[in-house]
């Protein structure tokens, strides 16, 4: 298992780097400059995202705590994730997910405070948005509601999930969305 993990990040780290290069050429942008590369986050759609704390022994308990998840053992799966989170802080996937746990859990609070985390790590993953939009709505948070579903558009312009909830909630504080001409 190791070294096919080994292998897969390798391979991961290849086409992104591949993927990045051929948009430099193509474009003309120069990819070591920071601010070219978050530009171009915010245009694509679909990215490969290498996290740096990704190791076997994370992969392993990653997949126990959605083995976990998935069998309704909510606190089992939550123990896992944290786990992953406080050996590696800026664990994308295991804070979304232990915030996903706390969601089930019906711990809202927890929920909301973990999509907030995961968002600072990987501020253009819409569905991160949109969970933190779900939490936000159990707690009657309708103000903050807004940004999520707002954030969730920015975040991925083209992710259809973002504009329907951003929709519905226009349509429920009556200020619809309304066609461009």
């Amino acid at each position: 298992r190791s070294a096919t993990f080994a292998d897969d990040a390798k391979t991961a780290r290849a086409i992104l780097a591949g993927a990045e290069q051929a948009l430099a050429v193509a474009l003309g942008i120069d990819f070591r400059d920071t601010a070219a590369r978050r530009s171009m986050g915010l245009v694509t759609a679909a990215r490969i995202v290498v996290a740096a704390d990704d190791t076997p022994e994370t992969a392993a308990l990653l997949a126990e705590g959605d083995a976990r998840f998935s069998a309704g053992d909510f606190e089992g799966a939550l123990a896992k994730y944290e786990a992953i989170a406080t050996n590696a802080s800026r664990h994308f996937t295991a804070i979304e997910r232990a915030g996903r746990a706390h969601f089930a859990l019906g711990r809202h609070a927890e929920a909301e405070a973990c999509f907030r985390r995961a968002i600072v790590i990987e501020p253009n993953d819409a569905q991160a948005y949109l969970s933190l939009f779900e939490a936000l709505s159990k707690q009657k948070k309708l103000k903050e509601m807004f940004t999520a579903a707002y954030g969730a558009v920015a975040a991925q312009p083209i992710h259809w999930p973002s504009w329907f909830r951003l929709a519905d909630l226009l349509e429920q504080a009556k200020r619809p969305l309304t066609r461009m001409r």
